[in-house]
């Protein structure tokens, strides 16, 4: 997956509960490709072959991911979820940190989802 690569290497190496692992099949990505970013092709292909949750933030890999019929989350349902089985004790931090590596995400669905966990 190159857009791990591109990323701070230090960082994403230090997540050691996370594997990066590429699809085999790589005609499903060259046809996925043709609707979505490089990044979103290989998730969902990945996805499709281990028939994984697949954790995907942009609406368009969303939209194509659940018409393959795959269950999805996002990185705030996620967060909420890991919150909720205390395996974190807070989001806001997480969310700061995220923010802070250049990742978008709506004021307005952080709002919601820290009312939703009572941080707010």
């Amino acid at each position: 997956m190159r857009e791990l690569s591109i990323k701070e290497k230090e960082y994403y190496q230090s997540l050691n509960f996370l594997s990066v692992e590429e699809p085999r099949d790589k005609r499903i990505v060259a046809m996925l490709k043709t609707i979505v970013d490089e990044g979103e092709a290989e998730a969902i292909a990945l996805a499709l072959e281990r028939s994984n949750l697949l954790i995907i933030d942009d609406l368009k890999g969303r939209k194509l991911a659940r018409r393959l019929g795959l269950k999805i989350i996002g990185t705030l349902g996620l967060l909420k979820t890991m919150k909720l089985k205390g395996l974190i004790k807070e989001i806001k931090p997480v969310i700061e940190e995220l923010r802070k590596k250049g990742f978008y995400l709506s004021n307005d669905l952080i709002d919601k989802l820290l009312r939703d966990v009572e941080e707010k």
